[in-house]
């Protein structure tokens, strides 16, 4: 197999780059459909099985006092066991495993999603309680770094656009500091998750996967 040169790399770069969104993804199935082996790393990148996904269903542990008292009459066998990860976790997990059946398809889903808080993609199998860093709170305008702007020009200050290209001219309510400085870190939270028992056909494998 003849190695592409630097140049050609750059033009190839280059071109999907301005490739449009249909076009590169009619490219990519064409691809998948003719060269087994194209298709094997595809599928590598965009699915992964269901237990490889990291748990993402948390819960703050509380800190105070008053919370001990009730310990005991209150704890659960599954708040027994989870006591071993130690008093300065700050937050800890919780799972339900999907059953096994060994009769039906295997359970494999999308391996990237956008994040409904920071609306970011994210891969599924690497998220943790600091992958997270945005602002639960609404942003108002900074009226002084907006000082002297036509509102004739501007029009409305306040649009998605203009949060993203100047996040420095918006104060959060959540912490009064600006879009620079994001003053929550979470987990990452799926947007439009659908229910597990909604499942999607893989048309490549016949698999069923869920997201």
């Amino acid at each position: 197999m003849e190695l592409v040169s630097t140049e050609q790399g750059i033009q190839l770069y280059l071109a999907l780059q301005d490739v449009s969104k249909n076009t590169l993804q009619d490219i990519l199935m064409s691809l998948c459909y003719q060269v087994p082996h194209a298709y094997g790393l595809v599928e590598k990148r965009l699915f992964v099985d269901e237990d490889e996904v990291a748990p993402v269903d948390v819960t703050e542990e509380e800190d105070s006092d008053a919370d001990d008292d009730d310990d005991d009459t209150e704890k659960s066998d599954v708040e027994d066991e989870s006591e071993s990860e130690g008093s300065n976790t700050a937050r800890k997990r919780k799972r339900t495993q999907p059953e096994e059946d060994s009769a039906g398809p295997k359970k494999i889903r999308l391996r990237y999603a956008i994040c409904m808080n920071c609306e970011e993609e994210y891969d599924v199998t690497d998220n943790t309680s600091e992958s997270c860093k945005y602002h639960p709170g609404e942003p108002e305008p900074d009226d002084d770094f907006f000082a002297g702007h036509d509102e004739r020009t501007w029009r409305d200050i306040d649009t998605p656009e203009n949060r993203e290209e100047y996040p420095q001219g918006f104060i959060y309510e959540c912490c009064g500091k600006n879009g620079e400085e994001p003053c929550t870190t979470d987990w990452h939270r799926e947007r439009g998750a659908v229910e597990p028992d909604m499942p999607r056909y893989n048309v490549f494998t016949g698999a069923l996967y869920y997201y």
